[in-house]
């Protein structure tokens, strides 16, 4: 599924937000598509993200889901949920293996689409950021396979760098170099202007440096660049916050869940 998901980190916390859009076969089936969900627990504040392939159909019928890595997440958080982990990158490491799992049993059904063929041997991709027994930390987890043969997950932590660059981006590679990095004046409308040090970026900066991008690529200019990533984002732009006095919370919800 193409996305485009971004995480960004201030001193106040975290900021994620994610496009709507979802396309099967290449025609759009929902511009409403909530890709961001939450962890509340004690000691874990939590939002987390999928990107890649996130829901797996029948081969001859992509409107029957066999496996959906959203459904088998919440059973898995849940199974987690009463066991203490050190720190994010066990906790994700345990989850990881769950959904890994899931999906090898899944994949024993004959009926189940192949894995998509991607350069990288991507599979889907699962971003955990928040805080962790009070310490801020996020973690992306990777699912890949080599010649439809899955390899063990990959686990890796993310340097909290603070400032208008977002921690990780999960889209249009070419579009945030022109949104982030690069002065090329086709792009000048979705740059927010940088006036703070990284230490004082505020979270309603990100927001809209994160609105920003996601609207750069369904920008003409960015089809132009980048039509493989870029036809796929759009819709309905759903972000949250996470924060140490009072978790997560949506700052633009999804449109089918609620502002609490």
């Amino acid at each position: 599924m193409a996305s485009a998901i971004l995480l960004f980190y201030t001193s106040d916390g975290f900021l994620i937000a994610a496009d709507g859009r979802a396309r099967i076969n290449g025609s759009v089936s929902s511009d409403m598509t909530t890709k961001i969900f939450h962890i509340s627990e004690p000691n874990r504040s939590l939002a987390y993200a999928f990107g890649g392939s996130v829901a797996l159909t029948d081969k001859d019928d992509s409107g029957i889901i066999l496996f959906d890595f959203r459904d088998e997440a919440v059973q898995a958080i849940r199974s987690l949920k009463k066991t203490w982990y050190d720190d994010l990158p066990t906790y994700a490491k345990k989850l990881a293996k769950r959904l890994q799992n899931k999906l090898e049993r899944a994949r024993r059904n004959e009926r189940i689409e192949p894995l998509k063929e991607d350069p990288t041997g991507l599979v889907a991709c699962l971003l955990l950021a928040g805080y962790y027994a009070k310490s801020p930390s996020a973690v992306m987890v990777e699912f890949r396979h080599e010649e439809q043969m899955l390899l063990p997950p990959r686990i890796t932590p993310l340097k909290l760098d603070q400032g208008y660059n977002p921690l990780m981006t999960y889209g249009s590679e070419k579009v945030r170099q022109q949104v982030f990095f690069a002065e090329t004046p086709e792009f000048s409308a979705y740059r927010v202007p940088r006036v703070n040090i990284e230490e004082k970026v505020t979270l309603s900066e990100v927001a809209d440096a994160a609105n920003k991008y996601i609207l750069a690529c369904s920008d003409p200019a960015a089809i132009l660049i980048d039509a493989e990533h870029c036809a796929g984002i759009g819709g309905h732009i759903h972000m949250a916050r996470v924060t140490p006095q009072r978790g997560f919370e949506w700052i633009v919800p999804p449109v089918t869940a609620s502002s609490t």
